[in-house]
């Protein structure tokens, strides 16, 4: 399955739509600043009033380098730690036999359980309106946790070229 992950440029905060390869959205991501780091918000494209979320993504950073909590339905599903190397972008799970794999220069990622690949992320395009991530998720069962893992990513990267608000 096809996704893609668009990112406005100019917006206050971060806002991403998740679109089809029809470019017909089918996710939308907002993010705010929280107590301990910031949050993002994944609702349904039909949730026009946003009090309900589908999958929440909060960033702590209670150690020196930061760790996101993936939330799905009010459940924690995992914690996603960056495994601090220079210029490799590897994301290790607790929670989940999940591993990704990445580098910041070519903007390609893998993320894998175990050893079988489940979603490949690349960075597909820059724009006026913003960057766009493209995703192939290999199970259905898995997508809203893809997303959540490439809109980890794609904020992780926009923070490291400092791209404003990040």
């Amino acid at each position: 399955m096809r996704l893609y992950l668009k990112r406005k440029l100019f917006p206050w905060n971060w806002h991403f739509y998740v679109t089809n390869k029809n470019d017909d959205c089918l996710l939308l991501i907002d993010t705010k600043m929280g107590r301990t780091g910031r949050e993002m918000f994944i609702y349904n494209k039909n949730n026009t009033n946003r009090e309900e979320y589908i999958a929440h993504v909060k960033e702590n950073y209670k150690n020196f380098l930061p760790q996101y909590t993936i939330e799905i339905d009010n459940k924690e599903i995992c914690k996603m730690k960056y495994d601090g190397k220079m210029f490799n972008r590897d994301y290790l799970f607790e929670g989940l036999p999940y591993h990704l794999k990445g580098t910041l220069w070519t903007h390609n990622y893998s993320l894998y359980d175990n050893d079988q690949s489940v979603m490949n992320l690349k960075w597909s395009r820059f724009s006026f309106m913003g960057r766009t991530y493209r995703l192939n998720i290999h199970n259905k069962k898995d997508v809203l946790l893809c997303v959540c893992v490439a809109a980890v990513v794609a904020w992780s990267e926009g923070r490291a070229a400092g791209w404003g608000r990040a």
